[in-house]
C-alpha cells in the first residue's frame, strides 16, 4: 500500500521571508558592484585657470608643504599616498629560514602651483 505524503501548505509569511532573502541578496550584489567602481583620475590640465587655491583646500585639506614665490605664486604639496615597507620569512617552520625585506615604496605627492590670482597654473605628481 502506498502512502501519500501531504506537502506543507505555504503561507503568506513563507513568501514574505523568501522575498526578504531575495531582496537582501540583490542588495548585497548591488553593494559589491558599487564598491568595486573605480574613480576616474582627475584631468588637471582642464582645471588650469579655473581651479582656485580655496578649491584645493576644500578638496584635499591643508597642504603638507607650502611656499610662496617672489612673483606671488604659491606652490603647495600634498602627500596623496603613503609608501609602505614589508618583510616576509621563507622556510618557516623548517630551519634555516631566511628573512626577506622588500625595499620601502616611496610616498606619492601632488604639487599644485597657483598664480598670484590664486588660480591653478601647474600641477605635478612625484614620489619621494
Amino acid at each position: 500500500m502506498t502512502r501519500l505524503i501531504r506537502a506543507p501548505e505555504l503561507t503568506a509569511r513563507d513568501f514574505s521571508s523568501r522575498a526578504l532573502v531575495g531582496a537582501l541578496v540583490a542588495l548585497a550584489v548591488v553593494a559589491l558592484l558599487a564598491g568595486c567602481r573605480t574613480v576616474p583620475p582627475v584631468d588637471w590640465p582642464s582645471r588650469f585657470g579655473t581651479y582656485s587655491f580655496d578649491d584645493g583646500i576644500k578638496e584635499y585639506g591643508a597642504p603638507d608643504r607650502t611656499a610662496t614665490l617672489s612673483d606671488g605664486s604659491r606652490v603647495c604639496e600634498w602627500c596623496t599616498r603613503k609608501g609602505y615597507s614589508s618583510a616576509y620569512v621563507t622556510g618557516y617552520p623548517t630551519f634555516p629560514y631566511t628573512r626577506v625585506e622588500v625595499p620601502p615604496a616611496k610616498d606619492e605627492w601632488m604639487r599644485l602651483t597657483f598664480g598670484p590670482d590664486n588660480k591653478l597654473k601647474e600641477w605635478k605628481r612625484f614620489w619621494r
